[in-house]
């Protein structure tokens, strides 16, 4: 396998399997996916991403504090929501944001917006940043489309407020489906709980 930035191979035998390899291993599988997009990785990824959330491996990796391959789940599934509109890569993905901020884990540069991979420059879209500090955003923008994932890290109810213009006519869906149309007073982001928010369709 070659991939951008100078690796050229890694070694994937079973003598050298290292479980904390998944996160990694899944990014490259979707990184590899959209540079050929006619290329099926869907249910080798669902599978992947799948032996994550449906084993003790998320809590094992929190619970000893794996920092390597926790950063790569966040850019995993970073990869995974800007390839395609999957909505339980996006509740993964702000679950994710949560235990990084558990443990003091700041979240990676590409959750920005600009990772040179995903978005081209012309058509980055600057993150916006939200008047409260307890709220983390991962931006999906992809495509000249807007997309954030606003994520309320602390045990409180927040009012959804930006700093500028940056967020004006997004929609903001809840995980139960409510939205706020836009133009409507700000959403409140429920404890733990997270918003996301796109151009309308």
């Amino acid at each position: 396998m070659v991939m951008p930035g100078g690796l050229i191979e890694r070694h994937l035998s079973m003598p050298h399997f290292d479980i904390n390899y998944q996160t990694v291993n899944i990014m490259d599988l979707v990184r590899v996916w959209r540079r050929f997009p006619d290329e099926d990785f869907a249910d080798i990824t669902g599978n992947a991403v799948n032996a994550v959330r449906d084993t003790s491996l998320l809590r094992m990796w929190t619970e000893s504090n794996q920092r390597q391959a926790l950063g790569y789940w966040l850019e995993a599934l970073y990869q995974l929501c800007t390839l395609g509109p999957a909505r339980e890569y996006r509740h993964y993905l702000a679950e994710a944001i949560l235990i990084a901020d558990d443990l003091g884990l700041g979240l990676p540069p590409s959750l920005l917006g600009a990772n040179p991979e995903v978005v081209r420059p012309e058509h980055r879209i600057p993150c916006p940043s939200p008047t409260d500090s307890r709220i983390r955003v991962a931006n999906l923008s992809c495509g000249g489309k807007r997309e954030f994932l606003a994520v309320n890290c602390s045990s409180d109810a927040i009012e959804l407020r930006w700093e500028g213009e940056a967020s004006r006519a997004l929609i903001w869906r809840a995980p139960d489906g409510q939205t706020s149309p836009a133009g409507t007073s700000p959403m409140r982001v429920t404890p733990r709980g997270w918003l996301l928010g796109a151009d309308r369709a």
